[in-house]
């Protein structure tokens, strides 16, 4: 995939799933729920990592600019407009996703890996907020650092 080509990637596949034919089993149907759950966890963790770099390229381009800190505006303005979202609850998925992709390696490789949800990740970050880095990564390492053991648990 070349750069700038993203948006028309994710809209393809977006496409190629709405378009899928559901006339088939239960059986199929269950699996498929299965994995179009897990997909939409994986999904969730590239929209993670996409406000991420966003916010570090503000940060960059801010830097650069040499904008004061009490004036810069951020991302939140612009997250809250791509997720159709108000901006408190884009700069709460902000926090989240920092959290994730910076301090908990863990429970993101698990919501990227399909077997966490995005509220389960959420509430992870949530509950350990009051922890110091190490406390909050141990944490991070007990509950979701065997994949397999999250297997069922959302």
């Amino acid at each position: 995939m070349t750069s700038g080509n993203l948006s028309a990637c994710v809209a393809s596949l977006r496409a190629q799933l709405l378009a899928l034919d559901l006339d088939t089993t239960d059986q199929d149907l269950l699996a498929s729920l299965r994995e179009v759950s897990d997909l939409v966890n994986s999904a969730h963790s590239v929209q993670t990592r996409m406000i991420c770099a966003l916010d570090a390229s503000q940060r960059v381009a801010d830097d650069a600019n040499e904008v004061p800190v009490e004036r810069r505006r951020g991302v939140t303005a612009r997250v809250a407009g791509a997720l159709r979202e108000s901006p408190h609850n884009a700069q709460i998925m902000i926090g989240v996703a920092r959290a994730l992709v910076h301090e908990m390696p863990c429970t993101f490789r698990a919501l990227a890996a399909g077997v966490l949800t995005p509220y389960r990740a959420r509430v992870l970050v949530a509950e350990t907020a009051c922890l110091s880095l190490a406390d909050r990564q141990a944490a991070d390492i007990r509950v979701c650092g065997d994949l397999a053991s999250l297997d069922g648990v959302g």
